[in-house]
C-alpha cells in the first residue's frame, strides 16, 4: 500500500500469480433489463465498482459514480473507452431496478452502454460475489448499513489486477494501470 495522505491501492498482481473470479458466472440484469452473466461483461479490462442508490452519504456511492463518469471521459480523451469496461455492481440488488441504477448513474455523468454499465447481481448468488471482492460492506438484515469506495481493476481474462481504496480512487493512476494490462500479451 502507498503510504498514508496517498490513494491507497494493492500491489499490483503479476500475470502469473492472478487468479480468475471464482463467481464470475453470475448471472446479471444491467440497467437496460438485458440478462446475462459478468463472464460475458469480463472479455476486456474492466474497472468494478459498488454502489446503491439509496445511499444517503454524498462522499460515498454518489461522488463514486460521478468519479467513475470522469473517468469514461478522461478514457475517451486518450482514445481507449472502447478497450475497457466500467461496471457498477449495485449492493442492493432486492431494491435497485434497472430503471433506478440507470438513473442513479447517468444522473451523476455516466453514459451508459456495452462500455459502462450498472448491474443487478442474481440476489442467490449475490453475496458470494461481494465476499469474494472482498467488498467493504456491512448488511444488517440483508440492507446496506456501512460501506466504503473502492474499485478493482480486473483483466481480459477476468483476473484481479489491482484494488483502489480509501475515499475515492485517483484516475490517473487507474488510467496509468489500465495501459499497463492492455500491453500484456
Amino acid at each position: 500500500m502507498k503510504a498514508l495522505g496517498a490513494p491507497l491501492f494493492t500491489e499490483w498482481i503479476p500475470a502469473s500469480r492472478r487468479r480468475r473470479l471464482h463467481n464470475a458466472d453470475i448471472a446479471l440484469k444491467d440497467q437496460d433489463g438485458r440478462d446475462r452473466t459478468l463472464a460475458d461483461l469480463l472479455d476486456q479490462p474492466a474497472l468494478i465498482t459498488f454502489f446503491y442508490s439509496r445511499c444517503q452519504n454524498a462522499e460515498k456511492c454518489s461522488i463514486a459514480m460521478s468519479q467513475l463518469a470522469l473517468l469514461q471521459r478522461q478514457l475517451k480523451q486518450i482514445g481507449i473507452e472502447k478497450r475497457v469496461r466500467l461496471i457498477a455492481i449495485t449492493y442492493e440488488p432486492q431494491f435497485d431496478t434497472p430503471e433506478r441504477m440507470n438513473r442513479f448513474a447517468t444522473d451523476r455523468g455516466l453514459r451508459l452502454g456495452e462500455h459502462a454499465l450498472t448491474i443487478q447481481l442474481d440476489g442467490k448468488r449475490h453475496q458470494q460475489f461481494v465476499d469474494e471482492m472482498l467488498a467493504p460492506v456491512n448488511y444488517n438484515s440483508g440492507w446496506v448499513n456501512t460501506h466504503g469506495v473502492e474499485l478493482s481493476l480486473v483483466d481480459a481474462r477476468g483476473q484481479l489486477v489491482r484494488k483502489y481504496t480509501t475515499l475515492l480512487w485517483r484516475n490517473e493512476q487507474v488510467v496509468k494501470d489500465l495501459k499497463r494490462v492492455m500491453a500484456e500479451p
